[in-house]
């Protein structure tokens, strides 16, 4: 088994091997479908990556509070604080040293403040950002699709808190595997709510299945919302996504 220090490093390299192959593929309201293959999502997490290190610190022991719902961002920003061996957490009442918001009236005060914007094609923030605050949508781009310098990984160190405790980058190979055991080459993550426990839910489940080699398509709640009595568009994209297991998540 892969061991902690490198088991991010490890499984996005896996995707790497078939970089064609969708590895991500996002469904939200009002028929928004986003596709990520595996070098396109290795490309998002190296940005992002760079960004945290260069101009965050983000470095084992520093804490980064990705508050973003369960979408497709989610999942990029939290693999980018992890490649970085920083610790992740999705609770906002935590105390955070930087914070990856799409709400950022929510932390008008904060230090270090990173606002994300949601919509695919966003290339700015369309609102007025607080004073010192760096606008995701054009600040990633500007980085390399190549990894930079990156603090090597203190496995001691604390990977992802939960409501329940919090696992370190030891525990975290076993952690994101014991969800996803069982699953198919193509995973549907069925997200009904968002809450922190869905969160976390959400990236244990993603990372599992790539860890497994699968693939993830993901339903953020609006979606499920949507088609939750309509059985035969559930059943058209399970056919057409090639789903071969369905995973709910409350």
């Amino acid at each position: 088994m892969t061991s902690g220090a490198n088991f991010l490093q490890a499984t996005l390299s896996s995707m790497l091997q078939d970089p064609g192959h969708p590895r991500l593929t996002w469904y939200g309201g009002d028929f928004e479908r986003i596709e990520l293959s595996g070098a396109v999502l290795g490309n998002w997490v190296n940005k992002t990556t760079n960004l945290l290190c260069e101009e965050f610190d983000c470095e084992p022991g520093r804490t980064l509070l990705v508050d973003l719902p369960p979408h497709w961002r989610l999942l990029t920003w939290s693999l980018a604080v992890l490649r970085a061996g920083g610790r992740l957490t999705l609770e906002p009442t935590r105390e955070p040293d930087v914070i990856i918001t799409d709400t950022p009236d929510t932390f008008s005060d904060a230090r270090e403040l990173i606002v994300v914007t949601l919509a695919a094609l966003a290339r700015r923030y369309p609102g007025e950002l607080p004073p010192g605050a760096v606008d995701a949508a054009g600040a990633v781009m500007t980085y390399g699709d190549s990894l930079g310098f990156v603090p090597p990984t203190d496995v001691s160190q604390c990977a992802v808190t939960t409501t329940d405790g919090h696992i370190t980058y030891a525990q975290l190979p076993d952690w994101v595997r014991s969800a996803t055991e069982d699953t198919g080459d193509r995973t549907l993550l069925r997200v009904a709510s968002d809450s922190v426990e869905s969160r976390v839910s959400v990236l244990q489940h993603a990372v599992g299945v790539w860890s497994h080699g699968g693939s993830v398509v993901l339903f953020g709640p609006e979606m499920t919302g949507e088609i939750a009595d309509d059985s035969a568009r559930l059943q058209r994209i399970i056919e057409s996504e090639k789903i071969t297991t369905v995973i709910d998540i409350p």
